[in-house]
């Protein structure tokens, strides 16, 4: 059955219902063990009880997968799954281009880019449940680098050093926080290149950092507004450059991305219809999707609607996911994780609603409606913390200088930490857009709910200012408790959203102190 979807032409608008069918589900034996009892079982659960055959296969090489594919062609199948990371999903749609084969995604790698902005459930149960009943497909875009083809991102410099220098056991331990810890060690000694870059034919000269092509979502849920609409299905690539010019720049850059500033002189960005090449003034290591590239220069190539992916259907409608509109489509399946993540913690997680309930429920005069709302306001990334220790310093001479130089960048850094890492491993969903019964006081935020960056900032700014004035500890731990209370009175935060954050800002605060200290004594050493 087929349904014209007249709000994004870029969707292929094909609803595809669960019946007699045939699929193949691959798994990448290096990304994990996942061939296992648990997830035969899983696969027999959703796909028999759907009516649907299937096997099961285990493949690391290109090779085998090439083979296997071809084979289940020919077998009459028409659903290829892949368990795993975002490698592994590109892998397997690299074989898949330019067939009639759909691509399955069930998410299982630390990350998983590629299935967040498709709207795929991250829970491997719900994903198997979504591949084998009624689904959508889109159209998924690629990028051909030589013979092969990518659907993440392709790079060159500074950020392909970090993934190639990262040790793979780190990963594994630390997650997307193992990269960070590289990227502070490389960018103190980093010197800016120049890169000749020619974007659809029209050529110009800049000078950075590294250059990335992205297909997939970047820098969310902060970053500038053109970040939030980077797009797998809409038939363009995102163009990025970033310059940090030295410590100084650096720490610009990432005040620019967590304020999401749309045109900064460290952070340029471009799209890309047709193709790019981007060649640096002396070799650098380049990556794509994760892999080693052996290139002196980078040669992208756009291929619209190269492969046909299975998304989920747009709620309460019969026709395909839209990503542009995914914070609504992120409701069913947040109460679904909602649901989840309740029987896993039992009466924990009811009493973690229940405390947001009755918070939500309490009186709210306008008076403190408004106060509320301005406390968040001015509390934002720590806007207004940062503005009272510019004042101290001022007045108190040289402590008040040195309170502020440590404290406001060591709180961004935890702020940032929380808001661009520890969000996005755990993608909770906002208790207004899971519970029917709660409210919002002001306007709804976007961007996940768990742990609250609002009060991981503000204890962390507790707790390095009180380190330089200790005798105002207690009202500076009360006003964050106040931010921490606001956030659940507003009612865009769970209990423990607020609490895990305050915990979260008190055990990076020191961390990130130590990371200040050591690029300011680095600076002060010079090159």
């Amino acid at each position: 059955m087929a349904l014209r979807a007249e709000d994004n032409p870029r969707q292929d608008a094909q609803v595809v219902r669960a019946g007699k069918r045939r699929a193949l589900v691959i798994v990448n034996p290096k990304a994990g063990s996942y061939v296992d009892e648990k997830l035969r079982s899983l696969v027999d659960t959703e796909f028999v009880a759907a009516g649907w055959h299937y096997a099961l296969a285990e493949i690391g090489t290109h090779r085998q997968m090439a083979e296997a594919i071809a084979s289940a062609e020919r077998e009459g199948v028409s659903l290829v799954v892949a368990v795993g990371g975002d490698g592994t999903v590109a892998a397997v749609a690299h074989h898949l281009v330019g067939k009639s084969l759909t691509l399955g995604i069930l998410p299982a790698g630390t990350d998983n880019m590629l299935a967040r902005d498709l709207g795929i459930p991250p829970d491997l149960s719900l994903g198997a449940a979504l591949l084998a009943g009624d689904h959508a497909t889109a159209t998924l875009d690629a990028l051909k680098i030589g013979d092969r083809y990518y659907f993440l991102n392709g790079e060159i410099g500074l950020g392909a050093t970090v993934m190639q220098k990262t040790p793979p056991e780190q990963k594994k331990r630390l997650g997307m926080l193992a990269y960070a810890a590289t990227f502070v060690g490389k960018v103190l000694n980093y010197r800016p290149r120049r890169f000749s870059i020619t974007v659809d034919g029209v050529s110009s000269q800049v000078s950075g950092d590294g250059a990335l092509v992205a297909n997939a979502g970047l820098m969310r849920p902060l970053g500038p507004e053109w970040a939030s609409q980077i797009s797998a299905t809409d038939g363009e690539l995102d163009l990025v450059v970033w310059r940090t010019r030295g410590i100084g720049g650096f720490l610009r850059l990432a005040w620019d991305i967590f304020q999401g500033v749309e045109r900064s002189p460290v952070l340029l960005h471009g799209r890309v219809r047709r193709s790019v090449r981007i060649v640096p003034d002396r070799a650098l290591p380049a990556q794509a999707d994760g892999e080693a590239l052996d290139l002196p220069e980078l040669l992208i190539e756009v291929v619209p609607a190269a492969v046909r992916v299975a998304v989920p259907l747009d709620e309460g409608e019969q026709r395909p996911f839209d990503p542009a509109k995914q914070p609504e489509q992120q409701r069913r399946r947040a109460r679904r994780r909602l649901s989840v993540l309740q029987r896993q913690l039992g009466p924990v997680g009811e009493l973690d609603t229940s405390l947001f309930l009755l918070v939500n429920s309490l009186p709210h005069p306008p008076a403190l409606d408004f106060a509320m709302r301005l406390l968040s306001a001015l509390m934002n990334k720590g806007l207004a913390w940062a503005a009272a220790l510019e004042i101290v310093a001022r007045l108190d001479g040289a402590p008040g200088r040195r309170a502020a130089r440590e404290v406001v960048p060591a709180m961004w850094l935890a702020g940032m930490t929380v808001e661009l890492v520890v969000k996005r491993l755990f993608g909770r969903m906002r208790p207004f857009r899971a519970l029917a019964l709660s409210s919002v006081v002001g306007a709804k935020p976007t961007g996940y709910s768990f742990p609250s960056a609002h009060s991981a900032v503000a204890f962390a700014a507790a707790q390095l200012t009180s380190a330089h004035y200790p005798r105002w500890a207690a009202p500076l731990y009360g006003l964050a408790a106040l931010v921490g209370f606001s956030r659940l009175y507003l009612g865009v935060h769970y209990a423990s959203d607020v609490l895990v954050g305050a915990l979260s800002g008190l055990l990076l605060a020191p961390v990130a102190r130590g990371i200040v200290r050591r690029l300011r004594a680095s600076r002060r050493q010079g090159p």
